[in-house]
């Protein structure tokens, strides 16, 4: 079964998001362990993967470990999904 269009395009934005939030916490010099109690470890890996898409409330949680606004690393994330397909 393939994925439709919508779904597509979602997915993307999963992995775009978790791009962000990766070189974001790159930047900081900060391990996945180390966002505090924002998220487990685990739950990081499978978001900055893209095989998780984080709440909004996750996504809050996440910016505010790394400093940010949630509002930074959705625009990170369109940055990137728009460098993507020009």
């Amino acid at each position: 079964m393939s994925l439709s269009a919508e779904e597509a395009m979602l997915a993307k934005y999963d992995r775009a998001i978790g791009k962000a939030i990766s070189a974001r916490r790159k930047t900081l010099g900060l391990r996945q362990d180390q966002l505090g109690d924002a998220v487990h470890r685990t739950y990081v890996s499978d978001i900055e993967r893209g095989l998780k898409s984080p709440s909004y409330r996750t996504l809050l949680k996440v910016a505010n470990a790394l400093g940010c606004q949630a509002s930074d690393l959705v625009l990170e994330a369109e940055r990137r999904m728009s460098a993507n397909s020009a």
